[in-house]
C-alpha cells in the first residue's frame, strides 16, 4: 500500500491513503521531532528518514517508529557543527552533505552516526566553505556543489575518501568570474552542462573545460536576455528546454540555439498569461507539462505558448486560482499533488482526473494538520513525503 507522509513548521505528516497520523515535537521529549519547523527530509541507504528543522536535525527510524536528536557536543569532534540544518543531499557512498545556516558544511556517515565538519571557522587556511550554507547540490559526475551566502564551493572527492575544495567568487573586474555571491538553485542540462541561479547575479552557466562562468543578466536594451537577475528555480522539460522561475521578472525559457530568453510576465488583461511575476517553483512531469507556482497554480501549454491547460488539468487550475501554490509531485502512479499556502493539499488523479481536497479541520482526529504545505517528495518504496508549515507530523 502507498502512503504519503507530509513534513511541516509544526512537525511531519503521513497519508496512508486514507487518514493523517501527526508526530508533533514535544521539547522536552527526545523521542519527539527535535523542532516543528522542517526544511528538508532525505533518505538514507536503510530507509531511515534524516529531517532537517529549525532546531537540530532528526532521524526517524523507518523499523521502530522512534525519532533521535541530533545536536552539537562540544565534547565531541563527531557532533554535527550547527542547529539549522538547510540543505540534505546523499552521495553515491551513502553519505549524506547537510549544508548548515549557520554551521557551514558537515558530511553525515549514517551508518556510524557521526559527523565530519568542513568547516572554515574549525580548519583555518583548509579553504573550506563558510558557516551559512544555502543549498547543496550533487551532480552526475559525483562533484558536491555547495551554494552559500557567500559564494560558490566544488568539492570533489578522491579515491582516499579525502575531499577537495574550490571556491568561486564574483569579480566585477572579470566577466568569467561568478555573476552573484548568494546561490539559490543548481540545475544540470541534458548535455550535463550544470547552470546556477542567483540573488541579485542572474543565471551562471559553469564550463568546466574552462572552470569559468558564463553570465546571463538583465540587459533593458535586450529583448532577449533574461528578465531578473533576482533566479528563485530552475527545471529541464523532457524536450531539453530550460525554464527560470525569477522574482519579480516572471518565467524565462532559454533557447540554446540564439542563446536568449523569452519571458513570460503576468498580465492582467489576459487570462492566458502566468499568474504573478513572481515564480518560486517549477515542476516539469512526465507528461510535458510545465507547473508554476506563482501566485497560484499555472500550467504551460507549450503548443500554445500560453498558460491555458485543458480538461481535468483546468478544473485543478480554476480552483487554485489565486492560491500560492508551493510545491508540486507527479508521483509513480502518475497522480499530481498540490501543497498550497493557506488551502491545504490537492491531489489530481491520474485515471479518474478526480480532484480532491485535504485540509485541516480540527473536528477532524485523522486529518492533514496544516493547511500550509511547501514541499512534496516520493521515496524509494513509493511513499510521498509533504512538508506544511503550521501542523506536526502526520502517519
Amino acid at each position: 500500500q502507498r502512503q504519503m507522509c507530509i513534513r511541516d513548521r509544526d512537525g511531519l505528516n503521513r497519508f496512508d491513503g486514507y487518514e493523517f497520523t501527526t508526530y508533533r515535537s514535544i521539547p522536552e521529549d527526545s523521542a519527539t521531532l527535535s523542532h516543528t519547523w522542517i526544511w528538508d527530509v532525505i533518505e538514507d541507504d536503510s530507509l531511515n528518514l534524516w529531517i532537517a528543522t529549525w532546531d537540530g536535525l532528526t532521524r526517524y527510524d523507518r523499523t521502530g517508529g522512534a525519532f533521535q536528536r541530533f545536536f552539537p557536543d562540544s565534547s565531541s569532534n563527531e557532533s554535527i557543527r550547527g542547529t539549522r540544518p538547510a540543505s540534505l543531499v546523499k552521495d553515491n557512498r551513502g553519505k549524506i552533505w547537510i549544508g548548515l545556516w549557520g554551521g557551514g558544511l558537515n558530511v553525515l556517515d549514517p551508518t556510524k552516526t557521526t559527523f565530519a565538519s568542513y568547516r572554515d571557522a574549525e580548519h583555518p587556511g583548509q579553504n573550506y566553505p563558510g558557516d551559512y550554507v544555502r543549498k547543496v547540490y550533487i551532480d552526475r559526475q559525483g562533484f558536491i556543489w555547495i551554494g552559500t551566502w557567500n559564494g560558490l564551493w566544488k568539492c570533489r572527492i578522491d579515491q582516499d575518501g579525502v575531499a577537495h575544495f574550490k571556491f568561486y567568487v564574483h569579480d566585477p573586474y572579470d566577466p568569467s568570474s561568478l555573476g552573484g555571491m548568494r546561490i539559490t538553485s543548481f540545475c544540470e542540462d541534458q548535455q550535463g552542462r550544470l547552470w546556477i541561479g542567483t540573488l541579485g547575479g542572474g543565471l551562471n552557466l559553469y564550463q568546466g573545460n574552462e572552470d569559468s562562468f558564463k553570465r546571463y543578466v538583465y540587459n533593458p536594451d535586450d529583448p532577449g536576455s533574461i528578465s531578473s537577475n533576482d533566479i528563485a528555480s530552475l527545471e529541464i522539460l523532457a524536450d531539453g528546454s530550460m525554464w527560470i522561475g525569477t522574482i519579480s521578472g516572471g518565467l524565462n525559457r532559454f533557447d540554446p540555439a540564439k542563446d536568449s530568453f523569452t519571458s513570460f510576465h503576468n498580465d492582467p488583461y489576459d487570462q492566458g498569461s502566468i499568474s504573478s511575476d513572481n515564480v518560486y517553483s517549477l515542476y516539469a512531469d512526465r507528461g510535458g507539462v510545465l507547473w508554476v507556482g506563482a501566485g497560484g497554480l499555472n500550467l504551460f501549454n507549450p503548443d500554445l505558448l500560453r498558460f491555458e491547460p485543458t480538461g481535468s488539468l483546468s478544473l485543478l487550475k480554476e480552483q487554485l486560482e489565486g492560491i500560492p501554490a508551493y510545491a508540486i509531485l507527479e508521483d509513480s502512479q502518475g497522480s499530481i499533488w498540490v501543497g498550497t499556502n493557506g488551502n491545504g493539499l490537492v491531489r489530481l488523479q491520474a485515471e479518474s482526473g478526480e480532484l480532491r481536497w485535504y485540509r485541516h479541520q480540527r473536528e477532524v482526529p485523522n486529518g492533514i494538520s496544516s493547511n500550509n504545505v511547501s514541499d512534496i517528495l516520493e521515496d524509494s518504496q513509493g511513499k510521498i513525503w509533504i512538508s506544511t508549515n503550521g501542523g506536526g507530523l502526520n502517519r
